[in-house]
């Protein structure tokens, strides 16, 4: 596994629309012809697929088919979205072929296949967050909100004028 800092960075993002994410799976499910199916973990660090297209002008066409030509058989960072909400690195690889083609006024498109490495599993963290969520009927604000005000408000003035 490569440290993330020492890859080779993708400079570009691609777009949201056509973001095509498939996550990883672990589980090994066998199947019935009656009743639930039976499930268990097959191991940790299925890879994440996703289909990215990036939209860009002639300069970054030039980039990209430059790095996909010096990296197409190399790991890579790349920030995508995916085991959460927020952009972040992942160490990616190109699979497949890509699909450059010009779409009018010097605007070019790049699609292609990526396999990412998910983060690292943290279950408390994961458990943590689903007992805010259920406990706060899904408005975690109100909780972290209770928290910034008994650290911004209540201590202070509990303290009162001892200058902690």
């Amino acid at each position: 596994m490569a440290d993330i800092e020492t890859l080779p960075k993708l400079a570009l993002v691609p777009l949201r629309d056509g973001y095509d994410p498939m996550l990883g799976d672990d589980v090994i499910t066998t199947k019935y012809t009656s009743g639930m199916p039976r499930q268990r973990l097959g191991g940790v660090g299925s890879p994440h697929e996703v289909s990215v297209t990036f939209r860009h002008k002639a300069v970054h066409q030039d980039y990209i088919l430059a790095f996909w030509r010096l990296y197409r058989a190399s790991p890579f960072a790349a920030r995508l979205i995916l085991d959460d909400s927020g952009l972040s690195w992942y160490e990616c690889r190109f699979v497949g072929r890509p699909s450059p083609r010009e779409i009018g006024a010097n605007t070019f498109e790049f699609g292609i296949s990526l396999v990412c490495r998910p983060r690292p599993l943290n279950l408390e963290v994961d458990a943590s967050f689903v007992y805010l969520y259920n406990e706060t009927g899904g408005d975690i604000s109100t909780y972290l909100n209770a928290l910034e005000k008994l650290v911004n408000e209540d201590l202070p003035d509990a303290l009162g004028s001892i200058n902690a």
